[in-house]
C-alpha cells in the first residue's frame, strides 16, 4: 500500500505522487537484469532469479552475461540482438540458460542495458506476421471508427482469450468511456460506462505513452525486489518505465481486485503521442500471455491508433471542407459590403455553420449584433468584457461557460458553450459563438467522487470498492468544440483581420485622394474668394452710384421702380459678400492663418446689443421678434470682430430656421466665463444630425429652401474654440433649438496659456 506524504491529508494529489516508474521490484513471472556495457557486467538482478534459474543472487551479480548464457546461444544473441543499434526491434530473443529456454527481451535506458527473461510457453502459436496480417485485414474491412473499434476488441479477445476486452476513450476532461466491448456471454456489460480521470493518474498516463503494452498475469502476485536496491554506479533506483516485468502500483492492483479481476493487460491508443484511450483486457483468474501474442496485440494497438487518426482525419477533412465553404462565402459577403459587419449579418446562417453553433454575437465598435440563440445584448457585453480581461490569447473556448463565468448561469439553456475570437489586435471587438445546453445522463462505474477511500490508517489510501452503476445528470454543459471547429474559428478570424486590413488600406487610399481633393478645393476657394472680392466691391459701388442717380430722376414712378431693383441687387451683393467672407474664413482656418486679437478688454454686453440692433428690421420684415436679455458689464479679453461674427451667425441661423417665431438672445456672466445663448422655436434638429451641424459644408436640413454653404456654424465653432470656449446645441424636432456659448473672460484661462 502506498503511503501518502506525512505533510498532508490523504487525497488524490498524494496518489498522483506515487513513483510507479521506480517501484524497485518486478512481477515474479520473469527475471530482470540491469547490465553495464560494453563488458555486459550484471549490476542488479531481481531476487526471484533463484526460483527461476536456480542461481543465488550473489552468484549472478558482477558476473558477465556471457557466463550466464550457453556459449553458442551467447554468440547468436551478441550478434543479432545486443549488437543491434535499435535493440527493441530485434525482440524477442530465444535464450538458453541453465538448459531452459526463455523469451529474452532487451532495451536500453539511461545508459544501461536492461535484460528480461520470461519462461517460454513452448506452445504452438501463429507467427507474429500471420497474426498481424489476419488482425489488420479485419481492421481494414471497417468503414467507420466505431466499426474499427468493435473489430479491434474482437481481434484482441480472439488472440488472447481474455474473458473481457474493452476499448475506452478519453474525453477532453480525461474521463474514460467504454465505447466497444467483447466479453464472455455470462458477464455483465460494461459498454457505455464512464470512468473518472483519477482512475489513471497523470504519471500512469505518461507510462502508457512510453510503453504501448502492459500485462499483469496474476493480480495477487508477490513483488520480487531488485538487488541491490540502488544501482552501484548511480546510487539510484532503476527506472523501469520500459520494462515489461515492472511491478505495478499496489493501489492499481487493489483497484482490479475490487473489480474481481485476476489478470489484466492493456494496450495504449495514442494520438499525436498522447494517450487517447486504452484496450483494457480483464480475466477473472490468473492468465499469462506469451510475448509473441502480446507483440501482435501491441502492433494491433499501433495500427488501431493510426487508423483511428486516419479515419478521424478523413471525417474532419469533410467537416473542414464544409466549414471552409461557409468561410469562403462569408469572405465574399464581407468584401461586397462597405462595412464588413453587414456582410456577416447578411450571411447569418453561414456564420453559425462555420463552427456548428446555435447562436453568435458580434461586438464591434461598441455595438452588439445577435444571430440565432444567444443571451441578451447586455449579457453579451458583460461576457465580452470579462473575456477581454480573462484571456489575452485572442481565442476563448469552453463547453461549461458558467463554471468559469458564473453570471452565465442565467442563460445556460441558450449558451452553455462559448467560443470567442478577437476581431482586432486590441481585443476590444469579439465574435462569440454559442452552443445550447445538452442535458445528459452519464453512467459511471461507481461514484466518481469516491475514487479513493481511507485505508487502515488515516494516511493510507485505498481505491473504491463499489463499481455499481452510479448515474449522474450533467447540466449546464454543451457539446465539446471539436478541433475542426477551433481551426475554422481561427481561420475565420484570419479572414476578418485580412478584410479589415484590406478595408483599412482602401480607406487610406481614399483618404489620400480625399485630402488631395480637399486641398484642391480649399486652394480654389481661397483664390476664387479673393478674385471675386474686387469685382463685387466695384459692383456694389456702382449700385450705390446708380441708386443716387435714380433718386434724382424727375419721373417719380420710374425712380421708385428702378430704385427697388437696385436695392434688391445691392442686397444680393451683400449676401454674396457674406458668402465670400465665409469662404475666406474657411480658407484661413484650414491653413491656420485665422488670428485672434485678444489684447483689449471688450464688453460682450454692448457687442451683443449692437449686433441685435442690426437684426430688428429683418425680424420685423418676416413678422418675428428678437427678445434680448443682456446683463450689464459682461467683459473679457476677446476678439471683438470675431465675437460679432459668432453672435451674427447664431442669430442668422435662428432667423433662418426659427419658423418666424420669437427668438431669445441672452448674455450673462457665470463665474469666470461669459455666456451667450440663442434660442428659437423653429423646426429643430433630429438627433442623428446634431453631430454634423458643426462640420464644414454640413447642414442639419437638406431642403433647398434653406440656402447657405454650411460654413456658418463650423466657423462659429472654430472661433469659440480658438477663444478656449465651448459651444453646444440642445434641440428637439418641431420645438426649436438652443445654442449655448461659454467663453473664458481672461486670456490665461485658455488651455493653460
Amino acid at each position: 500500500m502506498f503511503k501518502a506524504p506525512e505533510f498532508g491529508q490523504a487525497n488524490l494529489t498524494n496518489c498522483e505522487l506515487e513513483p510507479i516508474h521506480i517501484p524497485g521490484s518486478v512481477q515474479p513471472h520473469g527475471v530482470l537484469f540491469v547490465i553495464k556495457e560494453p563488458e555486459l557486467q550484471i549490476l542488479q538482478v531481481s531476487q526471484n532469479v533463484e526460483n527461476i534459474l536456480g542461481l543465488k543472487v550473489e552468484e549472478v551479480l558482477h558476473q558477465s552475461l556471457k557466463n550466464l548464457i550457453s556459449p553458442e546461444n551467447y554468440a547468436y544473441i551478441l550478434k543479432n540482438h545486443i549488437g543491434k543499434k535499435n535493440i527493441v526491434e530485434s525482440n524477442p530473443a530465444q535464450v538458453l540458460i541453465q538448459n531452459k529456454v526463455f523469451e529474452g527481451i532487451f532495451h536500453r535506458h539511461e545508459g544501461f542495458l536492461f535484460f528480461e527473461i520470461e519462461i517460454s510457453s513452448h506452445k504452438e502459436t501463429l507467427s507474429f506476421s500471420q497474426d498481424s496480417r489476419k488482425a489488420m485485414a479485419k481492421l481494414q474491412d471497417t468503414l467507420s471508427n466505431l466499426d474499427l473499434m468493435k473489430a479491434a476488441v474482437l481481434q484482441v479477445r480472439e488472440l488472447t482469450g481474455f474473458d473481457r476486452v474493452m476499448l475506452y476513450l478519453y474525453d477532453p476532461d480525461g474521463n474514460g468511456e467504454v465505447v466497444s466491448e467483447a466479453k464472455r456471454d455470462d458477464l455483465e456489460p460494461f459498454l457505455g460506462l464512464h470512468y473518472p480521470s483519477t482512475d489513471i493518474p497523470a504519471q500512469a498516463r505518461r507510462l502508457y505513452e512510453k510503453s504501448w503494452i502492459r500485462i499483469i498475469p496474476d493480480i495477487n502476485y508477490t513483488p520480487s525486489p531488485i538487488l541491490p536496491a540502488l544501482n552501484p554506479m548511480t546510487q539510484k533506483t532503476p527506472d523501469l518505465s520500459f520494462a515489461v516485468l515492472r511491478s505495478v502500483s499496489p493501489i492499481h492492483c487493489e483497484y482490479l481486485r475490487n473489480m474481481g479481476v485476476g489478470a489484466s493487460m492493456s494496450v495504449s491508443i495514442l494520438k499525436d503521442g498522447k494517450l487517447a484511450g486504452l484496450i483494457a483486457c480483464h480475466h477473472y483468474s490468473p492468465k499469462y500471455i506469451p510475448y509473441e501474442i502480446r507483440n501482435t496485440c501491441e502492433f494491433l494497438g499501433q495500427a488501431l491508433s493510426w487508423q483511428m487518426v486516419t479515419k478521424e482525419a478523413s471525417e474532419n477533412s469533410q467537416k473542414r471542407a464544409f466549414s471552409a465553404k461557409a468561410n469562403m462565402y462569408l469572405v465574399e459577403a464581407m468584401a461586397s459590403q462597405e462595412n464588413f459587419i453587414h456582410g456577416i449579418l447578411k450571411s447569418h446562417n453561414k456564420i453559425l455553420e462555420t463552427v456548428d453553433a446555435d447562436g453568435a454575437a458580434i461586438i464591434y465598435e461598441d455595438e452588439v449584433f445577435l444571430i440565432g440563440s444567444t443571451p441578451t445584448k447586455d449579457q453579451v457585453r458583460e461576457l465580452a468584457s470579462w473575456i477581454e480581461r480573462y484571456d489575452a490569447s485572442g481565442i476563448f473556448i469552453t463547453n461549461k461557460l458558467s463554471e468559469s463565468f458564473p453570471p452565465a448561469d442565467e442563460y445556460s439553456l441558450k449558451a452553455s458553450g462559448a467560443m470567442a475570437i478577437a476581431l482586432s489586435s486590441t481585443l476590444k471587438d469579439h465574435l462569440i459563438w454559442f452552443r445550447k445546453e445538452v442535458i445528459q445522463t452519464v453512467n459511471w462505474a461507481g461514484n466518481p467522487n469516491k475514487t479513493l477511500e481511507p485505508g487502515v490508517s488515516e494516511m493510507d489510501l485505498s481505491p473504491r470498492k463499489s463499481f455499481a452503476i452510479w448515474k449522474e445528470t450533467v447540466q449546464k454543459t454543451a457539446i465539446h468544440w471539436e478541433t475542426h471547429n477551433i481551426e475554422a474559428a481561427k481561420e475565420f478570424r484570419g479572414s476578418v483581420l485580412a478584410t479589415i486590413i484590406k478595408k483599412t488600406e482602401e480607406i487610406k487610399s481614399l483618404n489620400k485622394e480625399l485630402r488631395m481633393a480637399i486641398n484642391a478645393r480649399d486652394d480654389f476657394m481661397s483664390v476664387a474668394s479673393h478674385e471675386l472680392r474686387t469685382p463685387l466691391t466695384t459692383m456694389q459701388l456702382q449700385l450705390q452710384l446708380a441708386s443716387r442717380i435714380v433718386a434724382n430722376h424727375p419721373h417719380e414712378e420710374i425712380s421708385k421702380k428702378i430704385g427697388e431693383k437696385i436695392q434688391k441687387a445691392y442686397g444680393q451683393g451683400k449676401r454674396l459678400e457674406q458668402l465670400i467672407e465665409d469662404l475666406l474664413d474657411a480658407s484661413r482656418i484650414t491653413s491656420g492663418k485665422l488670428r485672434m486679437n485678444r489684447s483689449n478688454l471688450i464688453s460682450l454686453s454692448q457687442l451683443a446689443f449692437h449686433v441685435s440692433e442690426r437684426f430688428y428690421e429683418e425680424f420685423s420684415r418676416v413678422g418675428a421678434t428678437l427678445e434680448v436679455h443682456i446683463e450689464p458689464e459682461v467683459q473679457g479679453y476677446w476678439d471683438e470682430m470675431r465675437l460679432d461674427q459668432v453672435i451674427t451667425n447664431l442669430i442668422t441661423n435662428a432667423l433662418k430656421y426659427g419658423d418666424h417665431k420669437p427668438v431669445v438672445l441672452k448674455v450673462w456672466k457665470e463665474s469666470d466665463y461669459g455666456m451667450i445663448s440663442i434660442q428659437d422655436q423653429g423646426i429643430g434638429i433630429d438627433p442623428g444630425s446634431r453631430h454634423r451641424i458643426f462640420e464644414r459644408f454640413e447642414r442639419a436640413v437638406g431642403d433647398r429652401a434653406f440656402k447657405g454653404l454650411g460654413l456658418g456654424l463650423w466657423i462659429t465653432k472654430q472661433i469659440v474654440e480658438d477663444h478656449g470656449g465651448k459651444i453646444k446645441v440642445d434641440s428637439e424636432i418641431g420645438k426649436g433649438s438652443l445654442f449655448s456659448v461659454k467663453l473664458p473672460v481672461a486670456v490665461e484661462n485658455i488651455n493653460g496659456l
